[in-house]
């Protein structure tokens, strides 16, 4: 398999236990179809909290220009792949095919997506029963808002 960003023979490697292809001139990763979910529950790896806040903090909801241009083949079946921010607001920017055989990861892309997703999986842990509390408030049929659910969400996250 050929490294979809350099063209590249794409070596096996093991990271969190799970077999991946990574390509040693760019290193990128390219995950098969259900390998980030087996990552994400396996948890081996340990990041420093400045890198997980520098991560959290970067948030973006929308794919810069430069990378929606530039497109790039399935490693797998040469379609080009689709680009789009993991989790719609954490900025990092993957790449998907559109035949669901993979996903590609640039440079440091999948240790943010790890990152991100462990950060607030604990966060719902710490505070979901608050953030059950405001969703069923917002959506009771007798609860009478002088804000609008967005403005809640804001003061809630913000004050």
């Amino acid at each position: 398999m050929k490294c979809p960003r350099c063209q590249t023979d794409l070596l096996k490697s093991s990271y969190e236990g799970v077999s991946v292809d990574v390509c040693k001139s760019c290193s990128g990763t390219w995950l098969d179809q259900g390998e980030l979910k087996q990552i994400i529950e396996i948890r081996q790896e340990f990041f420093k909290s400045s890198n997980i806040k520098q991560t959290i903090d970067g948030k973006n909801f929308v794919v810069p220009k430069a990378e929606s241009e530039s497109r790039i083949p399935c490693a797998v079946c040469s379609k080009m792949m689709n680009t789009f921010i993991y989790g719609l607001d954490s900025g990092i920017v993957i790449d998907r095919c559109p035949e669901s055989h993979g996903l590609w990861f640039d440079q440091g892309e999948l240790e943010k997506v790890q990152m991100f997703r462990e950060y607030w999986e604990a966060e719902a842990q710490k505070r979901g029963s608050e953030w059950e509390d405001l969703a069923n408030s917002i959506k009771s049929p007798e609860s009478k808002f002088t804000l609008s659910p967005f403005k809640i969400l804001v003061n809630f996250f913000f004050d």
